[in-house]
């Protein structure tokens, strides 16, 4: 039997790293920069992924505003997976198969993080060190 990465990788895990990653200093809001905040939810399309509002400017963010997931039609856990193996040098055929994804999608993606490639590490959460996989464990 084949265990693809998908299946074992949580969504979950994924934001509560990308939260770890982001705001190691604690949550800070991507318009004003204020700590200031409250808790407003979840993501209409995903549990694990918080919404916040600010207090200071009253804008509301989530988890992924301003990174490169932000607006994205897959689980968070997909295109974590798809960049960890595109950084690793897996061509796109295989990275298709492994996600269970088209190959036309995994083009795009990998065009996607291509045009990102030069600041992959503030785009995704701020500089974050090393594969993401790498960092579930």
């Amino acid at each position: 039997m084949l265990v693809r990465l998908k299946d074992i990788i949580e969504d979950r895990l994924c934001y509560e790293r990308i939260r770890e990653l982001r705001w190691s200093e604690g949550i800070k809001c991507p318009y004003c920069s204020s700590l200031s905040h409250r808790r407003q939810g979840q993501h209409p399309k995903c549990e694990h992924r918080h919404r916040y509002q600010c207090k200071a400017c009253q804008r509301q963010y989530d988890d992924l505003t301003n990174t490169i997931f932000q607006d994205q039609p897959y689980p968070l856990k997909i295109w974590v997976l798809g960049l960890d193996l595109w950084l690793l040098g897996v061509a796109e055929s295989k990275i298709a198969q492994e996600l269970g994804v088209s190959e036309n999608d995994c083009r795009a993606m990998s065009r996607y993080w291509q045009e990102k490639k030069g600041d992959l590490g503030s785009a995704i959460v701020g500089a974050m060190p090393g594969p993401f996989l790498r960092q579930l464990q």
